[in-house]
């Protein structure tokens, strides 16, 4: 079966394998039927375009009670709705024909008071290997609804997030949990979408500690590491974004520079 290069596909292709499936947020097309379905257990969901990128258009839905819905934006509109037939009719309007999908709300862990989730870099080598090449932490701005670095987030090295959860040996070790999770996922991804050099796996942690799979991006964007203090990671990133690709083609760091707003499908 050839699963779409979409929000929905890679979850279809990641849901076939065990390891991954209880990792992820129950995540279907958006209909009258899904949304009610994944409020029967969730009081907040997401909605966001099946093939969009960078965090735009993505849509908080909340529960306030049996028959009041409230929608937060990206771009910090809110509306609120009497019924669910209201809330529907709008996000029919809203989405423009176009897919979109529907996601269970998770609850981050936070820092400052803000949550944040983690993009790990797990790119090809020259060989032809997989190696996690990078591991980031987006903070959310306040009052945001999304972490992605082109809605305001910022971008803070893991162990500090980490550091109000965990003292220092346990967080470095979980870290490289994260890491060698980040690679098994690009392994399978590459069973399913072959041809790709590069993943971006974009995990929510729950007050539990459980990583989610919120997503995984078959063109992840670089800017993500350009913007930490210390230039290590974006470097080895950089470098790997050389190395020549299945297809016979090349892009170097400058060609790739100038794809970097492209965050993620």
């Amino acid at each position: 079966m050839i699963y779409p290069n979409t929000k929905l596909g890679k979850y279809e292709f990641l849901k076939q394998n065990a390891d991954f499936a209880e990792y992820l947020p129950q995540t279907y097309e958006m209909t009258d039927e899904n949304i009610k379905l994944l409020f029967q257990e969730n009081k907040t969901i997401f909605a966001k375009s099946n093939t969009g990128f960078g965090g735009f258009g993505v849509i908080r839905i909340n529960q306030l009670s049996p028959t009041r819905y409230q929608t937060i934006h990206s771009n910090d509109k809110v509306y609120t709705f009497d019924s669910f037939e209201h809330l529907y009719n709008y996000l029919m309007r809203m989405s423009g024909g176009k897919t979109y999908v529907v996601q269970a709300g998770l609850q981050l862990l936070t820092y400052d008071r803000k949550p944040f989730d983690i993009r790990i870099m797990i790119q090809k080598n020259r060989s032809g290997e997989w190696v996690t090449t990078g591991i980031v932490g987006r903070l959310a701005k306040r009052g945001k609804v999304i972490t992605n670095f082109m809605n305001g987030g910022k971008v803070y090295p893991l162990t500090k997030l980490l550091s109000a959860y965990y003292e220092r040996k346990e967080r470095d070790y979980y870290i490289e949990r994260l890491e060698r999770y980040g690679k098994r996922i690009a392994v399978y991804m590459s069973q399913g979408y072959p041809g790709f050099r590069a993943f971006g796996v974009d995990i929510g942690m729950s007050k539990d500690f459980k990583p989610w799979i919120i997503e995984v991006n078959t063109k992840p964007g670089t800017i993500l590491f350009k913007h930490m203090k210390d230039r290590t990671m974006y470097r080895r990133v950089m470098r790997y974004t050389k190395y020549k690709s299945d297809s016979g083609g090349e892009k170097n760091a400058s060609d790739k520079e100038r794809e970097e707003n492209k965050e993620n499908d």
